[in-house]
């Protein structure tokens, strides 16, 4: 009978509507509760090897050591895909970039991303920053910046999980060469604490 079948929907529509309405109400308390924390990321060593500029193309290897610091007490936090590159004065110009492999930070742990850049072919620094860039190094210190794009996941236990993107910026990184050579490593020891975006 029609009037079976249409109860019969009824009953069924209801239910899926609690069960939406209730997974969303459970999600924003356990995101209240957890209140994930976005985790700090810290410059602690950045190098350079056979760095020149030859035909208005910059060229050269980069080393750098990024310590991430997970300060959730209740969320482990996965990184599942990061990239890493090195820009001048502006970041949407690489000089160089790579892909590290993938780690998970305990809660209130943390971890080093060990990332080594080498030149890419693609879009230089404007004219005007190759100029400025070329001038620092004569000079013996050239100012880069070092960026990360990262997504990944908090998870606590087996049930609650939040996912992630990340976009990292660390400016200001001095680095002073010594003579001729195309050597250079971030001047002064202190880590250099860099600006998250989420």
């Amino acid at each position: 009978p029609p009037q079976r079948t249409s109860g019969f929907a009824r009953g069924i529509l209801a239910a899926l509507t609690f069960l939406v309405v209730a997974s969303c109400t459970i999600s924003v308390i356990m995101y209240i509760v957890l209140r994930p924390q976005i985790p700090e990321f810290y410059v602690t060593a950045f190098s350079v090897t056979n760095f020149n500029i030859s035909n208005s193309v910059p060229m050269g290897s980069w080393d750098a050591n990024v310590t991430v610091d997970n300060k959730n007490q209740k969320l482990k936090a996965y990184f599942e895909r990061i990239q890493s590159y090195v820009y001048y004065d502006d970041p949407r110009t690489f000089l160089s970039w790579s892909t590290e492999p993938a780690f998970s930070l305990e809660r209130k742990t943390s971890g080093v991303i060990h990332a080594k850049m080498t030149t890419i072919d693609g879009e230089q620094p404007r004219a005007a920053a190759l100029e400025e860039m070329d001038e620092e190094r004569r000079k013996g210190t050239v100012v880069f910046g070092l960026g990360l794009g990262l997504m990944g996941t908090f998870k606590s236990g087996w049930w609650w999980t939040s996912h992630f993107g990340m976009r990292v910026y660390c400016d200001g990184l001095d680095v002073g060469f010594v003579g001729a050579s195309g050597t250079g490593s971030l001047r002064g020891g202190n880590p250099r604490q860099c600006v998250v975006y989420v």
